[in-house]
This record gives C-alpha cells, sequence and structure tokens, in this order.
C-alpha cells in the first residue's frame, strides 16, 4: 500500500515538474492577436542584392512604433521590388523589441494605389520565427503601407499598419 501511495506522489511530482518547466519558458499553444503601427523612412540600396530580377536597388526601411506583446519597437524591412504588378519579393522583416528580442517574417507587398503622391501596398506577412521569448514564433500578419512619392529625395516618409496573430 505504501510502495503504490509512493509511486503516486512521484509521478504527481514528476508531471507538476514537467509542467511548470513547459509553463516557464514562455510556452502558449493559442494564437495571440499581434498587432501595430510604425512611422519611418524607406531608402534604395544599389547593393546587387536584386541582380537577379534586373533590379539595381534593394528598399530599405527602418521605423519606429507600438507592437503587441513587445511594447516599443522598431521594424527593418528590405526586398526587391519587380516592376511586373509592382510587387515586392523577397522580403524580410525584423520586429524588435526594446530588449532585443525580435520576431521575424517573410513578406511579399503589391501595390494597389500607384503613385503620386501616394503609394499604398498591402503586404501579408508569414511570422517564420525569431529571437529570445519569440524563438521558433509563428503566425500571420496582414497590413497596409503608406509611402510618400518623393523621386528627387533619398528618403521617403512611409506608415506601417498591421493585424495578426502570433503563437510563441
Amino acid at each position: 500500500m505504501k510502495l503504490s501511495k509512493c509511486i503516486r506522489i512521484l509521478m504527481v511530482l514528476a508531471l507538476a515538474i514537467s509542467s511548470t518547466s513547459v509553463i516557464g519558458k514562455g510556452s502558449n499553444p493559442h494564437p495571440r492577436p499581434f498587432w501595430g503601427n510604425f512611422e519611418g523612412v524607406a531608402t534604395f540600396a544599389i547593393n546587387g542584392a536584386c541582380d537577379y530580377i534586373g533590379t539595381p536597388f534593394q528598399t530599405v526601411t527602418e521605423s519606429g512604433g507600438q507592437m503587441t506583446h513587445m511594447g516599443r519597437a522598431t521594424l527593418s524591412t528590405s526586398h526587391c521590388a519587380t516592376n511586373e504588378g509592382a510587387f515586392a519579393v523577397d522580403g524580410l522583416a525584423y520586429f524588435t523589441a526594446a530588449n532585443g528580442d525580435q520576431v521575424i517574417a517573410a513578406y511579399t507587398a503589391a501595390t494597389v494605389v500607384p503613385p503620386p503622391p501616394l503609394i499604398v501596398q498591402s503586404i501579408d506577412l508569414v511570422i517564420v520565427g525569431g529571437t529570445g521569448r519569440f524563438e521558433n514564433a509563428s503566425g500571420s500578419l496582414q497590413g497596409m503601407v503608406y509611402i510618400e512619392f518623393l523621386p528627387a529625395e533619398q528618403e521617403w516618409p512611409l506608415k506601417f499598419i498591421f493585424a495578426g496573430w502570433i503563437l510563441y
């Protein structure tokens, strides 16, 4: 009788310890709302990264804003653009929290309103991982990008708005 009681206690303890270690790592098996907005600038780097599609420059953005589960954050993106349908291809987005944790997403964007005076794009992002508490993150975001068309300038002001979900 004492042996079976002892085995039960040990099993309960083992289950409790394994459950707290999973919970302690920040695991949450449920998708969470993930949304935010950013303001910044787009620049156009001539670095050879887009030569494979015949584009001489790569579009690079840097912006700051707010994102749920991150608070104050920065967003960096880079992609090659095609003239066919005005699509952004091979894009990567890095959402970085103040503590350095990142959410990484691959994206494509399509122009829905051509310039001038404003370029409006719809953007679809697939979360492909991250760092820190967002390691192995997954999810999906949809958004809009509003870019001020200034062909004579080096930097073009822009705004991002995103909404979707994240699992981490």
